[in-house]
């Protein structure tokens, strides 16, 4: 539990050694040894010890169809989730739930917990949609699994909270760290690792909520419980330095945050040793500390980087790209790159069945802008009406923001009338 590294490699060796004769001992520890290897970030050893295990197992039940095969091959899914190894994790994920679900059904903790792992790895690397509804899915079987109570359960509620929490979804994320917290704490030392993840995700949705007091309270206590636990140069130290990278952007002390973004590449990139979802969210963190220090040709350079990279991961029109396309046209904006911008802004309206109505308008209403200060007051007007429109169907029109577009409009109106007559 306090993932003392030292002890537990001397203890592996020692039951290794009197246990040789037994080919069963033998497969277990591997799998043991797979296991405590993945949690230490040694992702190269650890696929080599259960890959292994799966063979011995398989070779003494003469089926794959047993619960340490199951077991070995969702460890196996969860290395290729962060390796980027997306065929990988797809393959060994669903070999896994299917061992499962054959010998105790979809409502066992093992299905579960599997099923977990699997949505997280969807949401952020295949289909975000899918994965949170497969999320859902398996906290609402949580609910009803009586003899599922340990601190498997306070992961899936920090999965899902975090699932949550990216799309917005605040006060529900909340209500799932602090049904996590109360588990952790309960069972694990306060050195384990998953405690400093459960102060991190606490630090991040007050980060999201506006509370920058808390949230920087949190964030030290992560850093004073995962680092020490981990090190400098493990994959879940990466995604810590990312978050603080953002936080230090948001609480407007950029250069604070590049060095923390760097760090985060550094450790990212030794491990997983290619591009990923991990370099997407990089970039686009060092672009907008960047942006803060209004340095826009490097943040050019980084969220060009990002796009690229997104469009190759996730194709043109996802909505993780158009949320670049966003960013791009806005530094487009800071350096009076007008025709880049619109090109940028209509790259994230193709992509408006996939992303957010808030997000479409406020880029309606943008792209609006841009085309009246360039002088095409015929298309200005076109894209204010239809985001007008929208407004009213969607929120009324006693609705602030129907209003103050509806004012826009008028006014735009009011322009076009007296140019012509002059």
């Amino acid at each position: 539990l306090e993932e003392k590294e030292e002890e537990v490699t001397e203890l592996i060796t020692t039951i290794t050694i009197t246990t040789s004769e037994s080919e069963l001992n033998r497969a277990r520890i591997c799998l043991v040894e797979g296991s405590i290897l993945l949690k230490m970030g040694k992702y190269e050893e650890a696929e080599e010890k259960l890959k292994k295990a799966e063979v011995l197992f398989i070779e003494l039940n003469g089926t794959d169809n047993v619960d340490e095969v199951g077991k070995a091959y969702q460890r196996l899914g969860s290395i290729g989730d962060i390796l980027s190894n997306n065929d990988e994790a797809e393959r060994y994920f669903q070999l896994a739930i299917n061992i499962f679900n054959n010998l105790h059904g979809e409502d066992h903790e093992l299905s579960i917990t599997t099923k977990m792992w699997y949505g997280a790895y969807l949401f952020n690397k295949v289909d975000e949609k899918a994965g949170l509804d497969l999320m859902e899915e398996c906290i609402k079987k949580i609910e009803h699994v009586n003899e599922f109570n340990g601190v498997e359960k306070g992961a899936c509620y920090r999965t899902y909270g975090s699932g949550l929490l990216s799309v917005g979804h605040v006060e529900d994320a909340t209500k799932y760290f602090t049904m996590d917290e109360k588990i952790t704490f309960r069972l694990l030392h306060r050195t384990h690792p998953d405690v400093g993840f459960v102060f991190l995700c606490k630090g991040i949705a007050n980060m999201v909520a506006g509370n920058v007091e808390m949230a920087a309270i949190n964030m030290e206590a992560a850093v004073n419980v995962v680092i020490p636990a981990l090190g400098e140069h493990h994959y879940d130290v990466s995604q810590l330095y990312n978050v603080l990278g953002q936080f230090y952007t948001n609480i407007q002390q950029p250069q604070i945050a590049i060095e923390f973004l760097k760090k985060s590449a550094e450790i990212h990139d030794a491990i997983v040793k290619k591009d990923c979802y991990a370099s997407i969210a990089n970039h686009s963190a060092v672009a907008r500390a960047y942006e803060g220090m209004q340095m826009f040709d490097q943040s050019l350079v980084h969220i060009k980087k990002a796009l690229a990279i997104s469009t190759k991961l996730y194709g043109e029109n996802h909505s993780r790209t158009a949320f670049l396309y966003g960013d791009l046209g806005r530094l487009c904006l800071h350096q009076h790159m007008y025709d880049q911008a619109v090109e940028c802004y209509e790259k994230v309206l193709q992509c408006a069945n996939d992303i957010d109505a808030a997000v479409r308008l406020e880029t309606m209403d943008i792209l609006a802008q841009i085309y009246i200060k360039k002088g095409n007051y015929a298309k200005g007007l076109a894209v204010l009406e239809e985001s007008t429109q929208v407004k009213r169907e969607l929120f009324g029109e006693d609705h602030p923001l129907f209003q103050q577009s509806n004012a826009m409009l008028t006014e735009l109106k009011r322009q076009i009338i007296q140019s012509h007559e002059e």
